[in-house]
């Protein structure tokens, strides 16, 4: 679940669009929890033996749905604070980013 609520925590502030990719027997989950429907014909990728399917929605149009039917997939609070540029030196700590 934490996974999930840090997913719909990017989504929920950077995005108009919500994509996965997911394998098939995940597709029935994302359809009912995330509301994502399947956008691609399988494929296999390097180093991964299961099929993905790309999945997608509009997320602005579905945020309400989601939060209703799974409220645990709400960001808390504190989950926020990984998106603020106010704790920046939280998250990225012991990164090896360079500015």
């Amino acid at each position: 679940m934490l996974l999930l609520r840090h997913y719909m925590l990017v989504a929920h502030q950077h995005a108009d669009f919500a994509l996965a990719a997911v394998r098939v027997n995940h597709l029935p989950f994302y359809r009912r929890v995330l509301k994502l429907d399947r956008v691609s014909e399988g494929r296999l990728y390097p180093g991964l033996t299961s099929t993905m399917y790309l999945t997608a929605c509009e997320f602005n149009k579905h945020i309400e749905d989601v939060y209703m039917t799974t409220p645990l997939l709400k960001p808390r609070g504190y989950e926020r604070m990984l998106m603020d540029e106010a704790y920046r030196d939280i998250w990225e700590l012991g990164l090896p980013i360079e500015y």
